[in-house]
């Protein structure tokens, strides 16, 4: 079973971002579940691993918007990439205007067909 190791938590941030992490407080992560968390500011990637299965959004703080692959339905791992997005994106300090003119997701969303969005928080 995947469940006997404790949840695991990698955060990595861009050079010259802040290293803060206070908007990780209180979060849990459960048994058996990798999370690795890539913070560039405006743009956030988050993987979730348990077992064999997996999810990864690439995420838009300031857009407020996600790309996840389409087809992905596990709840779980969703849930739990979903509530890391919403948290970081509750202290993000960036500019929010004209953010969806400068999205760099929706390039990324033209070249991966399999692509859906989500809202983040």
């Amino acid at each position: 079973m995947t469940d006997d190791w404790p949840g695991e938590l990698h955060v990595t941030h861009g050079r010259g971002f802040q290293r803060f992490t206070g908007w990780l407080d209180g979060f849990v992560v459960p048994n058996g579940v990798r999370l690795e968390f890539v913070d560039l500011g405006r743009r956030c990637d988050v993987h979730v691993v348990r077992g064999g299965r997996a999810v990864t959004v690439v995420a838009d703080l300031a857009l407020g918007w996600a790309l996840v692959e389409d087809g992905i339905d596990d709840g779980e791992l969703m849930a739990l990439a979903s509530a890391l997005l919403a948290r970081r994106s509750a202290v993000w300090a960036g500019n929010r205007t004209r953010a969806a003119d400068e999205s760099p997701l929706w390039a990324i969303a033209a070249l991966v067909p399999s692509a859906r969005w989500v809202t983040i928080g």
